[in-house]
């Protein structure tokens, strides 16, 4: 339970907010997808670019389930009484994964 103290009354004032699952999923889904993202990034250094097709479908893979991520995330910003601290790290660290996955799915394309 969180308190708060009012300053003004003395008194503390508690509250039952809570961290709501799905983001909290979502937040350790990020940090799981955040360290697959930099193993293929050294992956593809060490192969000087040269990967077999399986890597290109887990960065596809890493996409898809990032996208989801920020939605269970997003979910969460219409209940009442939580933290907002799970749902904004989650949306912040999907996103990211999911920008770094579609800018390099887009240059591969090109090349």
């Amino acid at each position: 339970m969180e308190s708060e103290y009012r300053q003004d009354s003395g008194e503390y004032k508690f509250s039952n907010k809570r961290d709501p699952k799905p983001a909290v999923f979502s937040f350790f889904a990020g940090i799981a997808q955040m360290f697959l993202l930099l193993g293929l990034f050294v992956l593809s250094a060490y192969t000087k670019g040269n990967n077999a097709i399986w890597t290109g479908a887990v960065g596809i893979s890493m996409m898809v389930f990032s996208a989801f991520g920020m939605y269970y995330s997003s979910k969460c910003f219409s209940l009442e009484e939580i933290r907002y601290r799970y749902p904004i790290a989650g949306i912040v660290m999907n996103g990211f994964v999911f920008c770094s996955c579609f800018i390099l799915y887009f240059i591969g394309l090109q090349i």
